[in-house]
């Protein structure tokens, strides 16, 4: 039992902010740069990262890798906040990241079924230190990210062409009114992009209602940044000059004709 004259300094200032009533933030720390040394033991800050961070299979931090990718594809290099509603703040966006994967780093009998939980949680107050009663959606944008790999000779983890991103908006999550998503569900309303088209896809989820339009029996989708034509694998960029549905808007082309979502073919990803 520690002695009241020998009470380590940390004890004491733990016992200084419970006796306080008001809340005291945090003071933020500079960034580590990894061969920062530890006071009492030989030991560097990337010794650290390599015991608890060295193998980006595991579920923490490949949800972290997963977070990380997104803010690189966006330009951001703001540090990730733990208790924040969201994980990447894009401009005014909010944007929150889902990981999931088929491979583990512990021993499996079949791939592992892709799901996206937690997509409706209570948010966190700085003021009371206390989360809400009610679970909502945070963000106004959510990326959830596949790992493709199926083959632990294939996985390698500092590959981003391994990964898969399915983006919604936060509109199309209140509609479907959820708090977790199976990929196969996910695969039903959009369609996944690849890393180099990742910070397209979060761009018109957060400012892109998408339009549909219908010229000789085939279909267009109009974001108000991309045009894309339905093939049978699902939609395709379209970037033909004077031919798409941002063409046919300003020459009022009388073939082309505005059609909702419910009049697209049974099955269509939206």
């Amino acid at each position: 039992m520690l002695s009241r004259r020998k009470v380590p300094r940390y004890f004491q200032h733990m016992t200084d902010l419970s006796s306080d009533s008001e809340l005291v933030p945090a003071p933020k720390l500079p960034p580590l740069q990894g061969d920062e040394r530890f006071a009492g033991v030989d030991a560097t800050v990337l010794d650290f990262w390599r015991f608890a961070m060295s193998d980006l299979r595991m579920n923490n931090t490949r949800g972290y890798l997963a977070e990380f990718l997104v803010a690189r594809a966006l330009g951001v290099d703001a540090r990730r906040v733990e208790w924040d509603d969201y994980d990447v703040l894009w401009g005014v966006v909010k944007i929150e990241v889902k990981s999931s994967a088929y491979l583990q780093p512990w021993p499996q009998r079949a791939p592992s079924q892709i799901k996206f939980s937690g997509l409706r949680r209570r948010s966190w107050d700085d003021t009371t230190a206390k989360r809400s009663e009610d679970k909502t959606y945070k963000a106004d944008v959510y990326v959830l990210s596949v790992h493709t790999t199926r083959h632990h000779d294939l996985y390698d983890p500092l590959d981003v062409s391994s990964w898969a991103f399915y983006v919604l908006p936060r509109a199309r999550l209140a509609e479907l009114n959820v708090e977790s998503l199976s990929l196969a569900t996910v695969a039903g309303i959009t369609a996944p992009v690849d890393y180099g088209g990742l910070a397209w896809a979060i761009a018109e989820a957060a400012w892109g209602t998408p339009q549909y339009w219908r010229r000789h029996g085939t279909y267009f989708k109009f974001t108000g940044v991309r045009e894309y034509i339905l093939r049978p694998d699902g939609w395709v960029l379209y970037d033909v000059s004077k031919s798409g549905p941002s063409w046919w808007r300003v020459s009022g082309e009388v073939d082309a004709e505005i059609i909702n979502e419910t009049d697209l073919p049974p099955g269509t990803p939206r």
